[in-house]
């Protein structure tokens, strides 16, 4: 078996993690019949290819809700530590994950989509970069082989589209379907008809920081259910109010982006589970959420507020009733939760992380606004 692997430890690596999967003697001569027949494709082309094809299988062998996740992967530069909730979260917006699959007890799609990405690992497709002190991943990262079958079974999928200098002479195989995600890694080959042509497109992930043409994206794109605008300078300190006609986004990163003004229009985004202002050093709006804008019905909901300087934020009686889970996070010129969160009767878990001092205070027994959050029955306080 190592001979068939060309003695790559990858390749060994990876069919353990394959056949660790496995609790049966039929299941295992089922795999030793189908490396058989894998490592015959590649036979003729050489030793390169019998392990591409050693690698390949364990891709086939993958359960079909992990597939997408896997092939997700194919959005990040070689060598990237990929943050592992991001990716939870991308995976959540993305319909990966959805009620549909078996959860344990009160687990949410979070918790789920984290344990796709154990299983992953387990599988060992993708190899853990950091871990917190309670042994929890914080990154993952893959291995250079692992990424070319990635990006190679993407391709063939008419997955994602990659737009860069070393694939400007690469066009998506229309011939599959439309282009549904997209990654830039630069703008130097696009223009502004590139996104007028490809409306459809419903996820864009942006690996550059100077985008000439990202106004195009907010007029041409109303069907975009992830946007991620991370490190993206050329906003001008402000969001356009054209962002709240993305009426279908569910996950929205502002972050390193300096974006200092929020348009009102935002509260359009009835469907935006996740919203990242972090490393937004100043920034001015206040969130208002109401039955109107903010009503997510028929669905459990997660929502996550990050940013270093939102202070105003209004929830008024009856608004998100569905909101099951929801973090606070780096906050510091919030004072303390909106009064309205009492009125949320379904939220089951509030994470506070990095928040100051005096807000925790508030919160906890014999606070101020204990009255606030007094229904929800797991509060967690993390620095």
């Amino acid at each position: 078996m190592v001979v068939r692997c060309a003695g790559l430890p990858l390749a060994i690596i990876v069919l353990g993690g394959l056949l660790a999967t496995k609790e049966t003697l039929d299941e295992w001569d089922i795999v030793h019949r189908n490396i058989k027949s894998h490592l015959g494709r590649g036979r003729e082309q050489g030793q390169q290819s019998r392990v591409h094809e050693v690698l390949a299988l364990s891709y086939h062998e993958l359960p079909y809700q992990l597939k997408p996740c896997f092939l997700y992967l194919s959005h990040f530069p070689e060598d990237f530590d990929i943050p592992a909730k991001k990716l939870v979260r991308l995976w959540v917006a993305e319909g990966f994950v959805s009620p549909k699959y078996e959860l344990e007890g009160d687990e949410m799609l979070e918790d789920f989509a984290e344990r796709c990405l154990v299983e992953l690992i387990n599988r060992c497709m993708v190899q853990v970069g950091i871990t917190g002190s309670s042994g929890r991943i914080k990154s993952c990262r893959l291995h250079d082989l692992m990424r070319d079958l990635c990006l190679s079974k993407a391709k063939q999928e008419n997955f994602l589209h990659i737009v860069s200098p070393w694939s400007r002479n690469e066009k998506a195989d229309s011939s599959t379907g439309r282009i549904r995600r997209l990654a830039i890694f630069s703008e130097e080959f696009l223009t502004m008809n590139y996104y007028k042509e490809n409306h459809h497109i419903r996820s864009l992930i942006y690996f550059n920081e100077n985008s000439q043409l990202i106004k195009s994206v907010f007029k041409y794109l109303k069907l975009l259910r992830v946007l991620d605008l991370e490190g993206i300078q050329l906003l001008d300190g402000e969001l356009t109010e054209e962002i709240g006609s993305l009426i279908h986004l569910r996950f929205l990163s502002l972050k390193k982006t300096r974006i200092r003004v929020l348009p009102s229009s935002i509260s359009n985004l009835v469907c935006l589970k996740t919203l990242n202002l972090e490393t937004i050093e100043e920034l001015s709006w206040e969130i208002n959420c109401t039955n109107t804008n903010c009503d997510m019905e028929d669905e459990t909901v997660e929502t996550s507020i990050s940013s270093k300087v939102v202070s105003g934020w209004t929830v008024e009686a009856g608004a998100m009733p569905s909101l099951f889970r929801l973090e606070i996070s780096d906050c510091n010129k919030m004072v303390t939760a909106p009064h309205g969160l009492k009125f949320v009767s379904m939220l089951q878990e509030l994470e506070i992380r990095w928040m100051p001092r005096a807000f925790k205070h508030r919160l906890e027994e014999g606070g101020e606004d204990l009255c606030i959050v007094q229904h929800v029955p797991s509060i967690i306080f993390l620095n």
